[in-house]
């Protein structure tokens, strides 16, 4: 994507491509939309005018990671190009399967190499029926993007879909539809001329703790009680927790035009309260002709980090409880060490530590712990194995140790008298009186 943009959504894997087709559809300008995907026939008939096909299949990985990555490898350079050039950057991706779990977090890894981009990301969690399989591999992408994107939306499709009670023809899209508002809120924030506006910076202080959860929710009123109505329903909001206690909140309300300033007022000082008077809160309005007595609330930011629990250690006995120690402990405490042979002292190796003075399990573990390859490195697995039996079939060619003349074979024991035990000396290495040769 040669030109820069504000905002850039990227809908990534079928997941991510599905719910950028509906975002698409209803989008007010401003921001560029693309799909990301590795099934070619899912990005055309999408409808989005800019995409990125990872293969030229008709259709995904089907949850196998190794081909995601074999298609990060192939596209990395468009795929940094993608992360490239932009302010806010909105990853959607359903995570659990190959495509999503693989390239969000790589795309995201490209964006986080830039300070001034903000990286945002919604991610579709796996239902628990899918098996615990890919329920791991969503987890462990989950948690590479909450290092390098501002903030993680977790959707969880358990939890979404379980208080559903539209026909399973229609669950999913409206379960995406939290997605799309979301964003279509935060967008239409930042490039409508609305009663009160918001700018980019302050959407990047709201999300300024990455270490913290990210939360979102959707209330929609109507007539006389909109705004009581529309809390109640932004509370019951299924990706809201019961008791959350924010930290910063971003409220973005569509209203119509004759929409009273008290009870905007009354609106803003309501969900700040509802959501235990939060340290940052932005505040966005905009008037639209066409909702008339209707009103539409979206609440997103970050809760308050919760403080781990200090484990309760174990208390040291007391000097009454500590257990004496019997007469022949005490004369063995008490007695002078011994004395230790001279010659073993001298020959006896220096115990083996690593260079920061660890034990050398620990340094071992390290070791292999720094030749571990990260889940998301992206080589090819293939090549790496024919290139280690290539190796192993390379001939290698080793010396020996030569023996020493006979009459070198004393050493620095050559000027003094023979050792000489059973006819042999003693004195003379082991591998020289018994011919055993050495290999280097």
């Amino acid at each position: 994507m040669a030109e820069d943009s504000i905002v850039r959504i990227i809908g990534i894997g079928g997941a991510g491509t599905a719910v950028v087709k509906d975002v698409f559809a209803l989008f007010p300008s401003g921001a560029e939309i693309a799909a990301v995907d590795t099934d070619t026939r899912a990005l055309r008939e999408s409808g989005i005018p800019k995409t990125l096909a990872l293969t030229e299949k008709d259709c995904g990985t089907g949850g196998d990671i190794t081909l995601a990555k074999q298609a990060a490898d192939a596209h990395s350079r468009a795929l940094e190009s993608i992360a490239q050039g932009t302010k806010l950057l909105v990853l959607i991706a359903g995570l659990g399967g190959g495509t999503g779990s693989v390239i969000a977090p790589l795309v995201s890894k490209f964006a986080a190499a830039n300070p001034d981009v903000a990286v945002l990301c919604f991610c579709i969690m796996p239902l628990s029926v899918e098996g615990g399989q890919r329920a791991a591999l969503a987890r462990k992408s989950f948690a590479y993007l909450s290092k390098k994107c501002a903030a993680v939306f977790e959707l969880k499709n358990d939890v979404i879909l379980a208080r559903s009670d539209a026909p399973v023809s229609e669950a999913y899209a409206i379960a995406n539809s939290n997605i799309v508002k979301a964003v279509y809120s935060l967008v239409k924030m930042l490039f409508s001329k609305g009663i009160v506006n918001v700018d980019l910076q302050t959407v990047k202080k709201i999300f300024s703790d990455s270490a913290a959860s990210a939360f979102i929710g959707y209330g929609l009123g109507m007539g006389k009680g909109c705004v009581d109505e529309a809390l109640e329903e932004l509370l019951k909001s299924p990706l809201l927790k019961p008791s959350l206690k924010a930290r910063n909140v971003l409220l973005s309300l569509v209203c119509g035009p004759s929409f009273e300033m008290n009870r905007m007022q009354y609106l803003l000082e309501s969900a700040s309260q509802k959501f235990g008077s939060p340290a940052r809160v932005a505040f966005g309005a905009i008037a639209d002709e066409s909702f008339g007595d209707r009103i539409e609330v979206c609440a997103m930011g970050i809760s308050e980090v919760e403080e781990p629990k200090a484990q309760p250690q174990a208390e040291e006995p007391r000097a009454e409880e500590q257990p004496s120690q019997t007469t022949a402990e005490a004369a063995i405490s008490q007695s002078p060490a011994p004395q230790q042979n001279v010659c073993a002292a001298v020959s006896a190796p220096a115990p083996i530590s690593s260079a920061a003075g660890k034990p050398p399990v620990l340094a071992a573990e390290e070791r292999a712990h720094k030749r571990r390859r990260s889940f998301f490195s992206f080589k090819n697995e293939k090549d790496e194995s024919s290139k280690k039996d290539e190796h192993a079939q390379t001939p290698i060619s080793q010396g020996e140790f030569g023996f020493m003349e006979l009459s070198q074979q004393r050493g620095f024991f050559g000027d003094t008298p023979p050792n000489i035990r059973n006819g042999i000396d003693l004195d003379v290495p082991t591998y020289m009186r018994r011919g055993i040769r050495i290999v280097l």
